[in-house]
């Protein structure tokens, strides 16, 4: 080879070491960012929805024990306490139930998209059976003539299948997303 060439050659190698070598990091630093960026995208759109599930459990956590109490507070004054506290408890109960239900049956609709089918289905078959019986069922004894030895049957059969429900409700979706002391445990 003569010096021309090799002074050729250099300066080739010299432009695409200059030029080339650039390009292709750039090509590369680029794709990597871009991938970086989906990655971290991904990542925001997980941790809210975590949030909104959260959020669910929290909310559907308040709302059915808020609804528990007012409906255990007819029977358990008509047991234990006076008629007028009873009455008062109706009242009140009476005055809320259709917000709570309402409000019951919201969450049942948006956990339809945060939860399992499995889960969305017992909550649906919790509230259709407060919706169906439980509501009816104590509707009609707060509005008939029951006595004490009534009511304190009612009191005992609802606090134990409310308590029972409620729970296994909030521990289905618990579990579905992962907020049960085992799995954070685990984790």
């Amino acid at each position: 080879m003569s010096l021309l060439e090799d002074f050729a050659l250099l300066g080739a190698t010299a432009v695409i070491t200059g030029i080339g070598v650039p390009l292709v990091k750039g090509h590369m630093d680029e794709r990597r960012l871009a991938q970086q960026r989906l990655a971290e995208e991904q990542l925001t759109r997980d941790t809210k929805f975590i949030e909104t599930q959260a959020q669910l459990l929290d909310e559907l956590s308040s709302t059915l024990w808020d609804f528990a109490g007012l409906a255990l507070a007819i029977s358990y004054h008509r047991t234990y306490g006076s008629t007028e506290q009873g009455d008062q408890a109706w009242k009140i109960y009476d005055n809320r139930s259709f917000e709570m239900l309402t409000r019951f049956r919201s969450l049942v609709s948006r956990a339809q998209r945060l939860v399992t089918p499995e889960t969305h289905a017992k909550l649906t078959q919790f509230f259709d059976w407060w919706f169906g019986e439980f509501d009816p069922q104590l509707s009609t004894l707060a509005r008939g003539e029951a006595d004490t030895r009534e009511w304190s049957a009612h009191h005992d059969r609802a606090q134990g299948e409310l308590f029972t429900r409620t729970d296994a409700a909030l521990d289905a979706v618990a579990s579905d997303i992962g907020a049960t002391r085992l799995q954070r445990a685990a984790a």
